[in-house]
């Protein structure tokens, strides 16, 4: 149930995929259930060592957003095409994280705790950066729900305290630092 074909450019092979997605798109289907259509574009080749690894890099960059990618092992000197490998799926994530917010201490506030629980919010799953007075005192992760809290370990002395933070996602896209 599935047809390949081979192109000998790519705007050859765009062409044939806009016409055969129009020609799907305009077909009276009768079926019960929808009908699934895939189309890749041929990315490349690699050719594997003596132990049969290979590695393919990718010539162009990848949009934001998920992408799938399989391999097919081909033999052209007997004309022979294996079965596709399986299918991996993976996200490509080129987006850093907005600033995250620092909700306590408050900014401005006095406190009577030499090591204070900071907490506050940012993209669920980043590390967090806790930066005191321009240096990095430890990371946490955000929960699913964006909250962080971190105690530092260190005491603080006597006197003002600036707290900022700085979300790392799991892309390791680094954002802005908070505000103080």
């Amino acid at each position: 149930d599935g047809v390949q074909a081979a192109f000998s450019t790519a705007p050859d092979a765009l062409a044939a995929a806009v016409q055969a997605q129009q020609a799907i798109a305009n077909e009276p289907w009768s079926l019960p259930a929808p009908i699934r259509v895939r189309m890749a574009l041929h990315a490349g080749e690699a050719t594997p060592d003596a132990a049969g690894n290979w590695t393919f890099v990718q010539p162009t960059n990848l949009s934001e957003g998920p992408h799938q990618v399989y391999a097919v092992a081909v033999n052209p000197a007997q004309g022979l095409q294996g079965l596709p490998s399986n299918t991996n799926t993976f996200f490509v994530d080129l987006t850093p994280p907005a600033a995250p917010v620092v909700t306590a201490p408050a900014n401005g506030s006095t406190i009577n705790d030499s090591t204070p629980t900071y907490t506050g919010t940012a993209e669920a799953g980043s590390t967090v950066t806790v930066i005191v007075d321009g240096v990095v005192v430890g990371t946490t992760v955000a929960d699913a729900a964006g909250t962080w809290s971190f105690t530092p370990a260190v005491p603080l002395a006597d006197g003002p305290h600036t707290v900022t933070a700085r979300a790392t996602d799991a892309a390791n896209n680094t954002g802005p630092d908070s505000a103080t």
